[in-house]
Parts: structure tokens; sequence; C-alpha cells
């Protein structure tokens, strides 16, 4: 399991996860403002991954979302339930902001959104995202208490469901 947030890591096994998530391997991602190098956790994946289940548990943002899709062998982002996405990105813990801010990242997604690679749910998610021009961070998800589920990324993986 790759985690975006450092902030997130110390408090993951009292997020609302599904049971599996309590058995896994939590990895930080790394990032340049806490000074972990995103390549180690991406050398970490590419050389211990192949023929594992790589979850990434990232913001519910554009950029969390372009992370999911760009760390090797992953196959499944882990964020709240289906039926929360409209409320989370319309309450008071959503950034509008943060949402601006990664235009780069929304327009990677959108790029992809036409390619018919992926999933279903993940097709509604960046819809979503860029309909209401809204995200919600996994500190935000965590104090809502969200329920977590585990949503397939690219089609083929939506299939074996």
């Amino acid at each position: 399991m790759v985690v975006e947030n450092l902030a997130l890591m110390q408090v993951c096994g009292e997020c609302n996860l599904p049971p599996f998530a309590r058995q896994a391997l939590w990895v930080y991602r790394g990032d340049h403002k806490s000074g972990a190098k995103v390549n180690t956790c991406y050398d970490f994946v590419r050389r211990f991954g192949t023929n594992k289940e790589v979850i990434v548990f990232s913001d519910m943002d554009p950029k969390g979302l372009e992370i999911a899709l760009t760390i090797p062998f992953a196959n499944f982002w882990l964020g709240p339930v289906e039926n929360l996405w409209q409320t989370v990105l319309k309450s008071r813990n959503a950034s509008r902001s943060g949402f601006d801010d990664q235009s780069e990242a929304m327009a990677f997604l959108l790029k992809l959104l036409n390619s018919n690679s992926l999933s279903l749910p993940f097709m509604k998610l960046i819809s979503l995202l860029h309909d209401e021009r809204s995200s919600f961070r996994q500190e935000h998800a965590y104090s809502y208490n969200a329920v977590l589920e585990l949503f397939p990324l690219k089609a083929k993986d939506y299939s074996r469901m």
C-alpha cells in the first residue's frame, strides 16, 4: 500500500479501512517537502511489486489520482466509498484551491479519460472531480472517518473484480 501523504502514515491503522488493508505493508511515497525521495519508493515497488497487488492511497484530487496511475504495478486506488464522493467534494473539508493548483494533473487525467483504458469507477471519479472542481485530501478522509474501499485503476482490472 503506497501512501501519498506523510502526515497520514502515523494514523493509517486508525482509518476506516477494508479488512485486507490491516495486513498490508504500508510504504510512504515521499516528496520533496519531506526530504524522502519519490524514486526510492518507486524503486522499491519496481523491485518487489511484481506479482503483488500494489494499491495507492492518495488524495482524492487530480495529483493524487495521477500518482495512483503512475506508480509502477499499481492496480487499485484506496479512497472513500463511491456513495460519499459527491458529499465529501461538497463538504467544508473539500478544497477548491487545491484543485485549481493541479491543472496539469487534471489535463493528464482528462487525456486518459478518453483513452478507454481506465475502469468505469475511476472514469466516473475523474469526471466528478472535473465537474465539481474540488478535491478531498487523505487527512480529511481520516477526520471524516470516511469508509474506504478499493477501486480498480484500469479497465482490465475492473473486469476481474
